[in-house]
């Protein structure tokens, strides 16, 4: 009878330590499918902004064709005038 108890007993241990084991396992998984959603919503998100550089590609393409296709040079200046202007309160 003895025996059975300590048996008993033992597997009753063993048991608890697998429950434990399941347990961190689920833990760690969660944590993991938690940071991989963050870093997918990161992901997505730089996807919504552009680099000053290609900010500054950008305006330079725009300035360009300003310059093509508006033959007035006042208005060229204008423009050219109001975008330094945006640029520089952007910088500050």
């Amino acid at each position: 009878m003895m025996v059975q108890c300590l048996e008993l007993d033992r597997l009753i241990g063993d048991a608890m330590v697998d429950h434990e084991a399941w347990y961190e396992i689920h833990s760690i998984l969660d944590q993991r499918r938690k940071l991989v959603e963050s870093e997918q919503k990161r992901l997505v998100s730089m996807q919504q902004m552009i680099t000053s550089e290609q900010a500054m590609m950008l305006i330079t393409a725009m300035i360009d064709t300003v310059k093509r296709n508006v033959p007035d040079r006042n208005a060229i200046a204008a423009i050219s005038a109001d975008i330094t202007r945006l640029i520089t309160q952007d910088v500050r």
